[in-house]
């Protein structure tokens, strides 16, 4: 017996065999196609070991296992499923035999532990087939099967649960949001059995995109769902990532603005950056909910006060009012910065080049209305503060759209 297995898996793992490495523990290169001839797979899967001495059944286990695993890596997924029931036979006969090998109930317990992880390794294996072929449903079955033995097989937590989570994320990116969120819930139920293995930041993690395709099922019974899940993720670890889908869920949820308002200033009382809380500006900004935004934009400036990147509030206020049409507002703040540069109050050089950049915006979106006077309006504000922070090209530019302007408008003279 010992001869057939060595030569089924010196065939498996035979050079001229274009497919395989020398040793079937490498990992195949996947831009091949394996070419075993059909009479090895049938060798390998079939060969009857019930006789065998228990060494070489669990060669073959290994041997199965791995080539199945390897297999399915490069999409043979009704081949590998042979090599995986075969694995299943094998460790049931490996099985009986050590339980009439064993001389104590310790020994048992061994030898039970070490089988069940084999058919816990299988089952995941099995399911990652089923998911390939497309059956949800027998891969959902193996998966619980597999949970069911976590109870005595504990060190298997963190194995499982990233597997869970690995499945969570690919069905999530084909945008099947029913599987992915079982997947990603099986996940957070298994890391919750061993949290010192799986880690507060993983759970969160996985609690997060659960509640990033609750939200992308895009129905209002599904918004509770979602949001109730980032609270407990954001419960389980503290993340900007976990706060900016809070908002994100709240402003597509149609809450009402006093709940927005309530949700941001909680968000200061955290450690959170400056540039954090404008993008959580921005996020109203983009979901129509303007009066949140501006007065959050006013408490920010308040909070932030002795920030040396104060500024940087002020000129997004500033570029936010010019996108929400409110251009009044927008020159007296500009006109604000224009007077400090003129009494040496001077914003720092990248700080000068974003005004510039908004100027410039705002006068390109005029020109494109061919309301040419606007444009002009706009340009010459830069124009002012072309002393500061333009290079030479920028400045020959803004003369240039200068002279477009007043061209446009019959102003030959100047």
């Amino acid at each position: 017996r010992d001869d057939i297995v060595d030569f089924i898996e010196e065939m498996a793992t035979n050079p001229r065999n274009s497919a395989v490495t020398e040793k079937l523990d490498m990992a195949i290169n996947r831009r091949q196609t394996p070419q075993f001839p059909q009479g090895v797979y049938q060798l390998v899967c079939m060969q009857d070991t019930s006789g065998s001495p228990i060494e070489v059944i669990r060669k073959q286990i290994l041997m199965n296992l791995k080539t199945g695993k390897e297999l399915l890596d490069i999409g043979d997924v009704l081949i590998a499923d042979e090599f995986f029931q075969a694995v299943m036979i094998s460790l049931e006969k490996l099985y009986s035999k050590l339980v009439q090998s064993c001389y104590s109930e310790a020994n048992l317990i061994t030898h039970k532990i070490t089988v069940e992880k084999g058919v816990l390794n299988v089952l995941s294996y099995q399911a990652e087939s089923a998911m390939a072929q497309g059956n949800f449903q027998k891969a959902s079955e193996c998966i619980l099967r597999c949970k069911e033995m976590l109870m005595r097989l504990p060190e298997m937590t963190e194995y499982l649960q990233t597997f869970c989570y690995r499945l969570g994320v690919e069905t999530y990116k084909q945008k099947k949001c029913k599987e992915s969120s079982f997947w990603l819930s099986q996940s957070f139920e298994i890391g919750k059995m061993d949290r010192n293995a799986v880690g507060s930041e993983m759970l969160a993690k996985v609690l997060r995109l659960l509640a990033t395709v609750y939200l992308d099922y895009n129905e209002k019974e599904y918004y509770n769902k979602a949001l109730i899940t980032v609270i407990l993720a954001n419960k389980e670890h503290l993340d900007p990532a976990g706060l900016f889908l809070k908002m994100k869920i709240l402003t597509k949820g149609k809450a009402s603005n006093e709940e927005l308002l309530g949700a941001v200033m909680e968000i200061l009382h955290l450690d959170i950056s400056l540039e954090f809380c404008l993008t959580i500006a921005k996020l109203m900004m983009d979901h129509e909910r303007d009066s949140v935004g501006f007065y959050f934009l006013k408490i920010i400036t308040e909070h932030f006060q002795s920030s040396e990147d104060i500024w940087k509030v002020e000129l997004f206020h500033i570029d936010m009012l010019l996108q929400k049409g409110q251009e009044l507002l927008a020159k007296e703040r500009i006109q604000e910065i224009i007077r400090g540069y003129q009494t040496g109050n001077q914003l720092r050089s990248d700080l000068l080049y974003w005004v510039h950049c908004i100027l410039w915006k705002k006068a390109a979106k005029s020109l494109k209305a061919q309301n040419y006077a606007d444009a002009l309006y706009w340009y010459e504000y830069s124009l002012t503060l072309s002393g500061w922070n333009l290079v030479d090209m920028d400045f020959i530019k803004l003369k240039r759209n200068i002279a477009s302007c007043y061209l446009s408008l019959k102003q030959l003279d100047k």
